[in-house]
């Protein structure tokens, strides 16, 4: 009777322990199932965290870029700008002093041409009279190259800023060297009202007069030119200089 009652109780017991062990196990599950569900979600806001950092980061990464980029292009068009300056500067003080340089050499040619002309009016007044149609001709045939190097000259120049005293310099240097033969056969000082100074003296005197205004007019020319491409080679540097600073 006993015996059956002890077993009775140690089954009761066993079922008991094994009810409990279930228990304990469903509870650990249970836990780990939360706990894993728990981490799981924690990683995904951790992860969801991270990609968000990662886009700001890229996004900051991507703004700098672009103002770097931005500063590049800005700086790059500023060098272009320079650059187009300078060279176009640079061609525009080539041209005036090969400009100027031709002129002055075609207004020297023209200059031999016209004292050629007084000295044939001073040696052979009565030839030079009878050929005054021929040498006229021949003179104005020889005048058109300065003439054409003066217009070539005037108009570049009037293509830039303050260069009016330059333009008023080059034309005067041509009216003060032209001399048509017909008004050195008219000119008076070749025809003294007394007539007691010889030929070689009115000659020389008319020369000398013409040689004195046609060399100031040249010179003034010359160095105001000269001083105008000093200014503009003097600024061409400084551009140069700020280019090289970018």
């Amino acid at each position: 009777m006993n015996a059956g009652v002890q077993a009775s109780e140690a089954l009761v017991s066993s079922n008991s322990s094994h009810w409990l062990l279930y228990i304990l196990v469903g509870i650990n599950l249970f836990l780990s199932v939360y706990q894993f569900l728990k981490m799981a979600k924690f990683r995904e806001r951790e992860i969801e965290d991270t990609n968000i950092r990662h886009k700001e980061i890229i996004e900051q990464q991507r703004q700098q870029f672009a103002e770097q980029l931005k500063q590049l292009n800005e700086q790059h068009t500023r060098e272009l700008e320079v650059k187009v300056i300078v060279e176009s500067q640079k061609e525009r003080i080539e041209d005036i002093r090969q400009l100027t340089s031709d002129y002055l050499l075609k207004v020297s040619e023209l200059k031999k041409v016209v004292y050629n002309n007084l000295l044939h009016r001073i040696r052979d007044e009565e030839g030079y009279k009878n050929n005054l149609q021929s040498i006229s001709e021949n003179y104005f045939e020889l005048t058109y190259p300065a003439l054409e190097a003066k217009n070539l000259l005037e108009f570049r120049l009037s293509e830039i800023e303050n260069t009016d005293h330059l333009i008023k310099y080059t034309n005067d240097l041509y009216h003060k060297t032209k001399m048509t033969p017909i008004k050195i056969y008219e000119c008076d000082t070749f025809s003294p009202p007394n007539g007691q100074f010889p030929l070689e003296y009115k000659g020389e005197f008319t020369r000398k007069k013409y040689d004195d205004e046609q060399n100031d007019a040249r010179q003034k020319l010359f160095d105001e030119s000269t001083k105008y491409l000093k200014s503009q080679w003097t600024s061409l540097y400084n551009k140069i200089d700020k280019l090289s600073d970018f």
